[in-house]
């Protein structure tokens, strides 16, 4: 998972910075907060999918309208969105977003993201489910010898089916 976010930091930071703007607001664009940004908002500064309407530009805004947990700013941001990925946590808020302001290549990211994970998460789960049974089956040997070996001595000798309790 800490590969997968490594390199969605280096193909994705910045990407959700870019919105389309209005001219008379491009001077704002740099301000640390900019409440006025939504994800709607998103747009392609390469001329990708994400297009903004007649009149505005795709402007670099130094507040993203979509951070919080959609993030691929640094590596801990880009590893709670993985994690909503591989538990399929509303992780297509971040896919859609990326396609919209990176490439449509971005869902092949998040694809691998849940396949390869959800796989390794899938046999950690059945591996310790495997230990547990492997176990739970050597703690039933060890009561069943256990409770042998106390019936034996505790069955008096004239009843014992060998035959041992007769000599006396």
């Amino acid at each position: 998972l800490l590969v997968f976010g490594i390199v969605g930091v280096e193909i994705f930071k910045g990407q959700l910075h870019h919105h389309c703007t209005r001219p008379e607001d491009e001077g704002a664009a740099l301000a640390p907060v900019n409440f006025r940004l939504t994800a709607d908002d998103l747009c392609s500064p390469a001329g990708g999918p994400g297009q903004c309407p007649e009149g505005q530009r795709c402007v670099y805004h130094a507040a993203s309208a979509v951070s919080g947990t959609m993030s691929f700013d640094n590596v801990g941001g880009a590893l709670i969105a993985l994690m909503q990925a591989v538990t399929a946590d509303d992780y297509d808020g971040p896919m859609h977003a990326l396609r919209t302001t990176f490439s449509s290549s971005s869902y092949l990211y998040f694809v691998l993201v849940i396949v390869l994970c959800g796989f390794f998460i899938i046999n950690l789960f059945l591996a310790v489910m495997f230990d547990e049974f492997i176990r739970a089956k050597a703690t039933d040997a060890v009561v069943e010898s256990a409770v042998d070996a106390y019936t034996v001595q505790a069955t008096p000798r004239a009843a014992r089916a060998d035959g041992a309790g007769d000599a006396a």
